[in-house]
C-alpha cells in the first residue's frame, strides 16, 4: 500500500526528509507496546486492604518509542531510504528535534479533529 508522504526540510542543515502523513493502527500499537513493556504493575494485598503499584523502568522506553516512531514514519533522508534512523540520529541536535517534532504531530491525537470535521 502506497501512503501519502510530505517533505520537510530541517532548519539547520536543510536535510530533505520525507515522512508519512498518518500512522496506522498497527504502527500505533507497535509504539504503545514499547510503553507498556516499560511499566510494571503489581497487585498488593495486605492487612490494610488491596491496591496496585505501577513502576516505570529506567525510562529508556521513551527513547525506544522515539526511535521506533522514526523507523516507522520517516521514509527517506536526503533521498536515502535505508537506515533512516541512523541518518536522523546523526543530524545536528536542532535538526533531529525538528524531525521528532514533525513526526510527533503525525502521531498525536490531533487526528480526532479530522473525524469531527467529517461528521
Amino acid at each position: 500500500m502506497s501512503r501519502e508522504t510530505k517533505e520537510i526540510k530541517t532548519p539547520i542543515d536543510g536535510h530533505k526528509v520525507f515522512i508519512k502523513t498518518y500512522i496506522t493502527g498497527r504502527e500505533y500499537g507497535e509504539i504503545e507496546d514499547i510503553l507498556y513493556s516499560g511499566i510494571k504493575i503489581s497487585a498488593i494485598a495486605d492487612g490494610r486492604g488491596a491496591g496496585a503499584n505501577a513502576n516505570l523502568d529506567d525510562g529508556s522506553f521513551i527513547k525506544k518509542q522515539t526511535h521506533k516512531t522514526i523507523e516507522l514514519l520517516v521514509v527517506s533522508v536526503n533521498g536515502k531510504t535505508n537506515n533512516v534512523l541512523n541518518d536522523v540520529l546523526d543530524m545536528k541536535k536542532d535538526d533531529y528535534l525538528f524531525v521528532v517534532d514533525e513526526i510527533e504531530k503525525v502521531t498525536s491525537d490531533k487526528g480526532t479533529d479530522e473525524v469531527k470535521k467529517k461528521e
